[in-house]
Parts: C-alpha cells; sequence; structure tokens
C-alpha cells in the first residue's frame, strides 16, 4: 500500500512535470512564432518606409526639374524682352540728339570697317 502510494505519487509528479515541460515548450514556440510574425510586419513596414521615401525624392526631383524649366523659359522670356527696347515718342524726342549721334558713329564704324575688307581685299589680289 504504501508502495503504491509513493509510485502513485512519483506518476503524477512525473505527470505535472510533463505537463510543465510541454506548456515551457508551447510557450517557447509561440514566442518563436511571434518573433518570426514580428519580423515579417518589420520587413514589409520597412519595404514600405523605402518605397514612401522613394515616392517623396521621385517627386521632389520632378518637382525640382520643373522649377527649372520655369526658370529657364523666364530667363529666356527676360533676354528677348531685353533684346528689343521700344521708345514712347516723349521718349524719343527727349533722346533725339542722343539717338542721332549714336546712330551716326554706328554708321561710320560700319564703314570704316567696310572700307578696311575692301583695302584687304585689294591688297591680296
Amino acid at each position: 500500500m504504501k508502495e503504491q502510494k509513493l509510485e502513485a505519487l512519483r506518476g503524477e509528479t512525473r505527470d505535472y512535470l510533463l505537463t510543465q515541460i510541454s506548456e515551457k515548450s508551447a510557450r517557447k514556440q509561440q514566442l518563436l512564432e511571434l518573433k518570426v510574425l514580428q519580423a515579417d510586419v518589420l520587413v514589409r513596414d520597412t519595404e514600405l518606409y523605402d518605397q514612401t521615401e522613394a515616392k517623396k525624392v521621385n517627386a521632389r526631383k520632378l518637382k525640382n526639374f520643373q522649377h527649372q524649366a520655369e526658370l529657364q523659359s523666364q530667363i529666356l522670356e527676360k533676354e528677348k524682352k531685353s533684346k528689343t527696347v521700344e521708345m514712347s515718342h516723349a521718349e524719343e524726342s527727349i533722346n533725339r540728339d542722343l539717338l542721332e549721334h549714336v546712330w551716326k558713329a554706328l554708321h561710320e564704324k560700319k564703314l570704316e570697317e567696310e572700307r578696311a575688307k575692301a583695302a584687304a581685299a585689294a591688297a591680296q589680289e
């Protein structure tokens, strides 16, 4: 009887220890599965973040390119405007003497250049 009782206690202890081992193993497995799940979530979040950042970079590049094109067109437009200077009638009447002087000077310079070219051509013949 005493032996049976001891044997029964040993069996209960063994069952209890096996149950504890089994529960610990199950907890370990759950923790491992949780770590794998967390790693998957982290990988997906990282990929999503990288994609979002790449989109931001591309959007910034596109915006910069558009601004550059706009600035270049503004520069070209400004250059075109600065080449064509028009005076009002009042400005022409105020600057008439100066304009005539400049026109004569340019005309004389052009005539001198033509004479120099003709002289050079005659000297080569």
